[in-house]
Formats: C-alpha cells, sequence, structure tokens
C-alpha cells in the first residue's frame, strides 16, 4: 500500500509539474492593462510587463506618478488610493515581474533586479519626466532604481516602505538569510512537492514572494537614503507591525530634508485603509515639488552613515521570543540567543535570561505532565519513544535514590532530563524543591552555552561574512558546529557522558564497526569490474547450484540443512515451522520438534531466510517462543541449541577437484562483563574496553538488568550469539586450522552435491575437538555473500580487510567460470535486480507460499 500511494504521489508530481509548464506563463491581462516586452541583459528572453497607465489622449499635462506595489501584493493593491489621485496625475502602476499579471518566472526576484525592470519598462513606456512612489518592498525597489547613473525621478515617496537593514526582522542581514532561506525551504516545498496543478501559484504567499525577500539585499539601501537629494516623502503607520515606526524615524534621519508624515492609528496597510488622507499627502507634496516649493538637501544636511540610530527592539519581546524556541530545541535557542547578542541584536544578558525561563518553563512543563496525567500518557505515539516505560522506571528508581541532586545532574547527562522530570511528577515529588532544583541546573547551563555560542561565533561569521557570498554558508556551519559542540560538552560533563562520547568515537575509528554502506563500495567496484571483464552480471550466481542465486539473498537455512542432511553433514537438529501456520500450531510444532529429538529450553528460533544473525533468538521459555512467532515474517526455523565453541570456517573447493581448503577461520568469543561487588551492569558495559564499542546495544538489549549490582568475580553474558553485529568478537583462528580440521570440513562437504564456497557456523565442545575435527556441528551454512570473517579482529587493519575479500570474490569468479564452462547457467539479470532491491528494501522472501515481491 505504501508503495502504491508513493507511486500515485509521485505520478501525480510529475503531471502537476506537467501541467504548469504547458500553461501559459503569462496570465491574461485585465481590462485596461497593457503590456510591453522588457530585457535587462542583452542575452536575456524578453519578458512581458502588464501595467495600468491613465494617460488621456492628446495631451496630458499631468505629472506623472509611478507607483511601485509591495510583495507579495500586485497593482490592484492601490485601487483605492487610485481613485482620489486619478483627477490629479497620470497614473502608472505596474505589476512587478514575478506578481500580479506580469511574468511569473525570471532569475532574480531581488529588489536590485526589480529595479533594472522598471527603467527598461518606463524607457519602453516612454515615460521621462516622472514621481516615483514605492509602498512596503516596492520602496526598496525605488531606492535601489535611484542607485542607477541618469536616473532622475522628480521625487521619491516612501509608504510603508522597507530601507535601513537594521530595522528589518532581526536587524542582521546574515541572520535574517537565514530566516529568509528557512521560509523559501517551506514554500519550496508546498510548489515543487505538492501536486496542486498551480493552484497555489494564486496564493498570496508563495515561493516567489519567499524568493523576494530570500534574494533581496537591503544593506546598499543605506547609501541610497543617504544620497538621495531631491524631494522626498515619509509615511508611516505608528503601529505598523511589518515594517516599524523606528525605520521611518531612521530613514528621516538619513533624508533630513525630506517631509514626514506620521499616522497614529495607523498599520502596514494604511495606504489602503487611509487611501484618502494618504492621497491628500502625496498630492500636496507631488505639487510642491511641480511649485518648486520642496525642499532639497543641502550640503549643510549630508549625514554620516555611523550617525544612523539602530533598532531598539523590546528585551522583552526578544527574551520571549528566545523562550518559545527552546520549546522547538533547548540547544538551538541557545545557539541563536549567543549569535543575535553577537550581532547587536538583543544584549547577551537578555538572551541568557529569555533563554534560562523558556528551559526552565519547559522543564516544569513535563513535571506538571507527569503528576497531573500519569502513566496514561505513555502509550502516545509521540511520548512512547522519549519516555518509554523502561527509561521512567529507571528514572524512578534513580530520584528515589539520589532525589535532586540527580535532578540537578540530569541537565549534564543526554537522555534523563524528560523521563526524570516526568517521574518527578507522577511520583508527586514537591514542587517548590523540584522548581528550585530545576532552576539550578538551568542557571548553571545556559549561560555557558550562550557565552560559547557569543565568544565564538561572532570570531567565525565576521571570517565568513568578509567573503560576502559565503555568509549563509557560515551561520549554518557556525550553528551546526556550536551544536556538535555543546552535545559533546554535555557528555564531557560526566563519566557516561565521557564513555558514550568514546563509544562513538571508537565506532567511528575501527573500520570493524562501518555500516555496509561505508564499508562495502571498493568491494563492489571490484566486483563489478570483474563483471565487466567477463561480460557477465549474472555470473555468480553459478557458485553454488545447491542454493537460490548461489547464496546471494534469500537463501532457505531449512533447505540448505536438509540439503546438508541428506548427504551426512553433521548438522544441528532442526524443523521448519511455516509462517502461514497459526499461531497455536506453531507452539505445538515447536513442542513436537522438541519431545521429538528429548531437548529442553533452550532452543534457537531464527527466520528461515534472514541475514548477518538478523532476527535470531534463543528462547527460554514457551512464553519467549510464542512472542517470537508474533513478531515474525518470515517462516520459522527452529533448531537445537548447541553447546561448547563457536566458529567461522570458510571452505571453497574448485569443481573438478578431489580436496577443498580452508580460506579462514574465524574463533567467536561471547563477550562477559565480570562484577567487582559494587559496579552496576551499566557501569560495567561502559568501562568494559570492549563492550563500550557496542555501548548503545547493549544497554538496549539488557536495560531491564542495568541497575542490577553483579557480585565480586560474578560473570554476566552479555552475547548469546556468535554475530558481529550483535557484539561478539570475532579473532582470526588460523592457528586453528590444522590438518585434522581440514580433513574433517573437507569430508563432510565434498560430496554435498552443488555446494563449493561458503562459510560454515560451527559448534564444538572445545578448541581442542575443533583442532582434531571432531564433534563438529553445523549450525547453518552460508553462500556467495558470505564473509572471511577473522578479518574482524581487531589486530587487522581496513587494508588487510579488503585484501582478504578480494581474495574471497577472485575465488568465487574462478569457480563461477569453472561452472559456467561445464553447462551450468547463470540467472537472469532482471532476477537479480529483483531479489537486490527486495533484500534492500526489506521485503519479505515470501517463502512460505505466498508470492512475494522477491518471487514475482
Amino acid at each position: 500500500m505504501k508503495r502504491t500511494l508513493l507511486l500515485i504521489y509521485g505520478g501525480l508530481l510529475i503531471v502537476s509539474a506537467s501541467w504548469k509548464e504547458w500553461n501559459p506563463r503569462l496570465p491574461p491581462a485585465l481590462e485596461g492593462q497593457a503590456s510591453v516586452a522588457v530585457t535587462i541583459a542583452s542575452d536575456e528572453e524578453a519578458i512581458d510587463i502588464r501595467y495600468w497607465d491613465t494617460k488621456r489622449e492628446g495631451l496630458d499635462e499631468r505629472p506623472a506618478l509611478v507607483l511601485l506595489h509591495g510583495s507579495p501584493m500586485a497593482s490592484e493593491y492601490f485601487d483605492p488610493l487610485l481613485e482620489s489621485l486619478g483627477e490629479d496625475f497620470r497614473l502608472i502602476v505596474p505589476d512587478l515581474p514575478g506578481f500580479g499579471r506580469s511574468r511569473k518566472r525570471i532569475d532574480d526576484y531581488s529588489i536590485d533586479s526589480h529595479a533594472r525592470y522598471l527603467r527598461s519598462f518606463l524607457d519602453a513606456a516612454q515615460v521621462e519626466e516622472y514621481h516615483l512612489l514605492g509602498y512596503s518592498m516596492g520602496g526598496g525597489v525605488a531606492l535601489a532604481y535611484t542607485r542607477f547613473e541618469a536616473v532622475d525621478p522628480r521625487s521619491l515617496t516612501l509608504v510603508s516602505s522597507i530601507g535601513l537593514q537594521e530595522f528589518e526582522l532581526l536587524g542582521d542581514y546574515t541572520l535574517n538569510h537565514a530566516l529568509h532561506a528557512a521560509q523559501l525551504f517551506v514554500f519550496w516545498s508546498l510548489e515543487w512537492l505538492t501536486p496542486h496543478f498551480g493552484l497555489l501559484d494564486g496564493a498570496i504567499l508563495n515561493y516567489r514572494y519567499a524568493r523576494n525577500f530570500y534574494d533581496t539585499d537591503q544593506r546598499p539601501l543605506r547609501d541610497a537614503l543617504l544620497d538621495w537629494g531631491e524631494p522626498a516623502l515619509i509615511v508611516h503607520g505608528e503601529r505598523d507591525g511589518l515594517v516599524p515606526f523606528q525605520a521611518a524615524q531612521a530613514h528621516l534621519k538619513a533624508m533630513p530634508h525630506a517631509q514626514f508624515k506620521a499616522y497614529k492609528e495607523a498599520g502596514h496597510l494604511l495606504s489602503y485603509r487611509e487611501s484618502d488622507r494618504v492621497a491628500e499627502d502625496i498630492k500636496r507634496f507631488v505639487w510642491s515639488v511641480e511649485t518648486g516649493e520642496a525642499a532639497r538637501r543641502s550640503p549643510m544636511q549630508e549625514v554620516a552613515p555611523e550617525a544612523l540610530p539602530r533598532m531598539q527592539r523590546s528585551h522583552m519581546f526578544m527574551g520571549a521570543l528566545l523562550g518559545v524556541a527552546t520549546f522547538v530545541s533547548e540547544d538551538l535557542a541557545c545557539i541563536g540567543g549567543g549569535l543575535l547578542a553577537t550581532k547587536g541584536a538583543t544584549p547577551l544578558w537578555v538572551a541568557v535570561t529569555g533563554c534560562l525561563l523558556g528551559i526552565f518553563i519547559g522543564d516544569f512543563a513535563i513535571y506538571l505532565m507527569g503528576r497531573f496525567l500519569g502513566r496514561s500518557v505513555l502509550g502516545l505515539p509521540v511520548l512512547n519513544r522519549i519516555l518509554s516505560p523502561a527509561r521512567v522506571d529507571r528514572c524512578a528508581r534513580w530520584l528515589d535514590e539520589k532525589g535532586l541532586v540527580w535532578i540537578l545532574s540530569t541537565r549534564f547527562i543526554p537522555g534523563t532530563r524528560a523521563p526524570t522530570y516526568f517521574v518527578a511528577g507522577m511520583v508527586k515529588a514537591g514542587p517548590m524543591r523540584f522548581a528550585m532544583a530545576l532552576l539550578a541546573g538551568a542557571i548553571l547551563w545556559t549561560p555557558l552555552l550562550v557565552g560559547l555560542s557569543y565568544w565564538l561565533g561572532g570570531a567565525f561569521l565576521s571570517f565568513f561574512e568578509e567573503r560576502e557570498g559565503w555568509a549563509l554558508l557560515g551561520l549554518l556551519v557556525v550553528s551546526l558546529g556550536l551544536l556538535t559542540l555543546a552535545r559533546l560538552s554535555v557528555g564531557l560533563l560526566s563519566w557516561q557522558g565521557r564513555r558514550l562520547l568514546y563509544s562513538r568515537f571508537k565506532r567511528l575509528a575501527r573500520w570493524e564497526y562501518w555500516p555496509m554502506w561505508v564499508f562495502y563500495p571498493p568491494i563492489l567496484m571490484y566486483v563489478f569490474w570483474q563483471m565487466v571483464k567477463r561480460r557477465s552480471a549474472t555470473s555468480l550466481t553459478c557458485v553454488n547450484p545447491c542454493m537460490p542465486a548461489s547464496g546471494l539473498v534469500y537463501e532457505s537455512k531449512s533447505e540448505i540443512l536438509a540439503h546438508l542432511e541428506r548427504f551426512e553433514a553433521p548438522i544441528g537438529r532442526f524443523a521448519l515451522i511455516p509462517l502461514r501456520w497459526e499461531r497455536e500450531r506453531k507452539g505445538a510444532a515447536l513442542g513436537s520438534f522438541m519431545k521429538r529429538n528429548n531437548l529442553k529450553f533452550p532452543v534457537v528460533l531464527k527466520p528461515d531466510a534472514g541475514q548477518r544473525g538478523q532476527g535470531v533468538d534463543i528462547v527460554h521459555s514457551e512464553q519467549e517462543a510464542m512472542a517470537f512467532f508474533d513478531s515474525q515474517l518470515e517462516s520459522t526455523v527452529a533448531q537445537e541449541y548447541l553447546p561448547g565453541n563457536e566458529y567461522g570456517i570458510f571452505y571453497y573447493r574448485l569443481p573438478g577437484h578431489g580436496k577443498g581448503e580452508i580460506l579462514s577461520v574465524t574463533d567467536k568469543r561471547l563477550i562477559e562483563v565480570v562484577g567487582d561487588g559494587a559496579s552496576r551492569l551499566e557501569r560495567l558495559i561502559l568501562a568494559d574496553e570492549r563492550a563500550v564499542g557496542m555501548a548503545r546495544f547493549f544497554l538496549e538489549a539488557h536495560r531491564d538488568s542495568l541497575d542490577r549490582i553483579l557480585g565480586d568475580g560474578e560473570r554476566y553474558r552479555l552475547t548469546q550469539l556468535g554475530t558481529h553485529c550483535r557484539g561478539a568478537l570475532f579473532l582470526d583462528g588460523g592457528h586453528l586450522r590444522t590438518p585434522e580440521l581440514e580433513a574433517a570440513v573437507d569430508e563432510m562437504s565434498r560430496d554435498v552435491e552443488g555446494f563449493y564456497f561458503g562459510r560454515y557456523d560451527i559448534r564444538a565442545p572445545s578448541e581442542a575437538d575443533l583442532k582434531a575435527g571432531r564433534n563438529l556441528r553445523i549450525i547453518e551454512l552460508n553462500g556467495l555473500t558470505s564473509e572471511s570473517t577473522h578479518m574482524y579482529d581487531p589486530k587487522h587493519s581496513l587494508f588487510y580487510a579488503y585484501k582478504a575479500l578480494f581474495r574471497q570474490f577472485e575465488i568465487a569468479f574462478e569457480i563461477a567460470d569453472i561452472n559456467r564452462a561445464a553447462g551450468i547457467e547463470a540467472d537472469r539479470f532482471r532476477s537479480l535486480l529483483r531479489l537486490a532491491h527486495c533484500y534492500w528494501k526489506g521485503m519479505p522472501s515470501g517463502r512460505d507460499g505466498s508470492e512475494s515481491p522477491a518471487q514475482r
């Protein structure tokens, strides 16, 4: 169903994108709108701009007034204003590119780009003398337009206009650009990841609106304001929530000769809601310019850039903003607060206080949730991952043992805060004492992180900002770096955290822990090269004719064991329990198998088509067995639990040769920790040099026993299976390879029809038995994709491992060539791809008789 829905969704996206591409890029003009084609570069395709022009036939002596709308609006915004101005002026109102009825798609939506389009538009429309009015973002276009050489509008009117960068959002270009980038990502996702068939194109807030802000750099507008010496009018509402009134006051400071009109009760839409009053102010101003009465900047009114005021933001607002941000991410809010203080957007003490109070309130809310809701919320889908019952129980024990000291310490121990605070509320810990402990932890931590961001962030941001275009990338790099440093710092403050960090480092530094997608690309490249040399992509499927695809994936353990059994190989007794059987029948089949073979618990249960030890379990009771059956998507192999030591023996035999060879021997060691009579199991795991490499796996696997204190000398086995990915230690057993062992393995292998290459997992009572080649019992046999697992010995390097695998596949290709020459046919490439795809997607094999994706 998921795949079907995904295909439908992808198809709708393609159709939607095609629909938008085929539809005309230029919407039809409204009645009365004119159109002109313009270009801003010689190699650029001309675009059409729709516009209104109220020029009268014949000689029209009225002053021309060009009105520029804001974003995301269009020329229709000025309709109420046009009614009041139409008698006195020739009004020219274009839809700027990307908006209204003009061309939607352009390369650059910035105010500088719009200013260039405006210049080309006025030239094409043969408008020579005019007054220029810009509203909101259009005011930025007007200011950018004045910076062109030989551009001389007779006056400039700014209505609710943007201008100085310091008064836009957070007041800093880099920080604002980051916010605009986040906004652009949201609208880009709606534009291209939603099959809307063009319906969203007409939305007020859209991708083009977001691009307009993202592409725009307001910093050059400072010079435009300072350099404009012709008549100017500034109209602004004192309650403007988008462009603060302080911005208009600063613009007046930059243009002291300008006329200034403040509207006490008006907001950002004042020219729409107060159109009559605004129109009268515009009329008076323009006519004053026409009659020569309007003031121009005198030489005495030159203003130095440093004399311009900065935005005085409310400390309460900035603190509240950061406090709310902590509800999303405490660390990112603290980092953001430090960077805001670095850039001068808010004082450092406001950043610290806002983050501290936000963290305290958020943590106390978790306490209240536990106090009033209790365990009833633990089953909710969102909370059950953060507040698992096992984690809650552990935190309850720690809280009982250590009290408020534990609450204070959780601030510095990753993953403990939410469950501990929830438990504190659930057990009704004293709210005042709990609050004081929370506040103390926040006071210790918050200034440290905010201060670190303030100190380090400023230096790094300055470095990036000096390189202009790298500023946004610099902000991202600095934020991620500080976040990483914060997480590391939290870990370093406790012994447990330091050991978990060491575990991460060890898994990164030691190749044996690397995931397959990191480790295997060189091997895949080698295999691909060998396929190219042989001009066959499927020749390896001829290696073991007795196995489907020679044991590539989805090989059946039961079929392989049954095949070995027919040739009297010493296998461990087993039974296949089909997936299609009902639950009770599966339990009865397991009981019958155990009774028939005189077995008692424990027994081994594993999927018939599993890989790399996945899904294998040692069950010790009927209840555990039934739970295993309930979770399976494959038929189950039940097998006797064989005592002794486990070994991996890689064997191969060239077809036609009477004797095979052992390629490698792996000594599999099950990891144990030894108690000292005082330490909890969790500490013993983290303190053990081998176990710490798999710390997170072991801590999760043994979560119910982590608080157990082992007696002095008491041994606790962490691994039950000889599987590397589940914690077993693999050692190179080359010293165990004896003529007796080689003869025994060859004897049980060479007569098995169709088997030439693979690894046995074998149990032997002792090392001496293994060397002597006696009392060997086969757990399972793996085919083509099995590994020479001796390479995982910690003493071996990455290059040794690659050398071992290259040698292994060299032998596999040699066997395949001999079998192909003998007439054995390889699998079809299409079938091989289907198997690989299904395995990669984790699909079941379908070996129970029902058709699976792997078999279609």
